[in-house]
């Protein structure tokens, strides 16, 4: 039966032995939008640009909110991957309870990425 871990180790074994810096991690609202774990460390900035036309600020600030995240969504996908192994293995689908905590997690991770 594959565990949650194990699902975390083929995750990590997509992108090499490196793990991503822990979340949460947020974005700024000023330009260029640079995103910071939790703990203030630099992850990156989307535009080093200052003077950008709207248009595009608004496009790299939806950038922004969907690096910042990226440690949600992947926490979501690893649970909701786990959850979908153990029916497939066991046969016995997560409970009510379960389901909507997993679908709770997920709406959350949506919404950081897309700034509602």
């Amino acid at each position: 039966m594959t565990t949650p871990n194990d699902t975390a180790e083929r995750s990590a074994s997509c992108s090499g032995s490196a793990r991503p810096t822990p979340g949460p991690w947020r974005a700024s609202n000023t330009r260029p939008f640079d995103v910071y774990s939790g703990d203030g460390r630099y992850i990156g900035t989307t535009k080093g640009n200052h003077v950008l036309p709207e248009h595009i600020a608004d496009e790299d600030k939806a950038n922004a909110r969907l690096i910042a995240a990226a440690p949600c969504m992947l926490a979501a996908l690893l649970r909701q991957q786990a959850n979908i192994q153990r029916w497939l293995d066991t046969g016995v689908p997560a409970d009510a309870a379960e389901s909507e905590s997993i679908s709770r997690q997920i709406d959350e991770a949506i919404k950081k990425a897309i700034g509602t």
